[in-house]
């Protein structure tokens, strides 16, 4: 017999803001398994505006992801282009 322990999650947004590219990355991953796992239809991911690099790593990172239906940046009351909605298979 195997035994899974498997973590869900209560929230469905992550906040990687202030982060470093390579480390928001690794949190996106763990975060996404554990949406699939929980059933969650789309999250949310705020990653700002600053220099704009990584929300463009999250958006590379996003077009190749098994997990991923299609995402999109929040309308502008939302946090426009500093938050990706994203629909989960």
């Amino acid at each position: 017999t195997v035994k899974h322990n498997i973590e869900r999650i209560e929230s469905f947004e992550i906040d990687l803001r202030g982060k470093r590219v390579d480390a928001a990355i690794k949190q996106l991953e763990s975060f996404l398994d554990k949406a699939t796992l929980s059933g969650l239809s789309d999250i949310n991911i705020i990653h700002g505006k600053g220099t704009g690099a990584l929300q463009e790593a999250i958006h590379l990172y996003l077009k190749d992801s098994r997990y991923v239906n299609n995402f999109r940046f929040a309308i502008p009351e939302q946090g426009g282009t500093g938050l990706t909605i994203v629909e989960i298979k």
